[in-house]
């Protein structure tokens, strides 16, 4: 019975830490995030799930508590710029500020985009993709069955993903 007690003492306490500390440490991490407010949610809830993780060296006073918390997610930010140095953000699709009014019009918009990066592909390339998405098989069964070496299918995937995506952002 002791360990289910220990539980709904950490919950609370979580709790309590959610109520107190959600909203400053929110508004700590959002300059820092460049104003991205899903971001800055991801950051403040990893330091609430560490803290949650480690009650036991929470300070017991509410200063000390919230100094801890800030002092966590400063490295959770630093960690995150340092991430984003070493892999950077994949380019995606522009953000239309009249996506969603016109759902047709934009399925249109991306199917023509999309068929017109497939006529861009050659014979090989179109054939790799079938196989790999459309028939689900692996670059390996790929490979056996077209008569060439794995390198040469996984390179033709490359290449064909690579012009599709490019079809894709204009």
């Amino acid at each position: 019975m002791r360990p289910l007690i220990a539980c709904r003492e950490a919950n609370i306490r979580a709790k309590e830490l959610i109520d107190a500390h959600w909203m400053p440490l929110t508004r700590f991490v959002l300059p820092f995030t460049r104003g991205q407010q899903q971001t800055a949610e991801d950051i403040v809830q990893e330091t609430i799930i560490r803290a949650w993780k480690h009650l036991d060296q929470l300070p017991e006073n509410p200063d000390g508590t919230r100094r801890w918390l800030i002092t966590v997610a400063h490295r959770l930010l630093i960690d995150q710029a340092r991430r984003s140095k070493v892999r950077p953000l994949e380019r995606r699709l522009p953000v239309d500020e009249y996506a969603g009014n016109d759902d047709v019009s934009n399925t249109v918009v991306a199917a023509d985009s999309f068929h017109h990066g497939l006529q861009a592909l050659s014979v090989s390339q179109r054939r790799v993709l079938e196989e790999i998405f459309v028939h689900n098989r692996t670059p390996q069964e790929v490979a056996d069955l077209l008569d060439v070496p794995v390198g040469t299918v996984r390179s033709r995937q490359h290449y064909a993903l690579q012009t599709l995506r490019q079809a894709l952002l204009g």
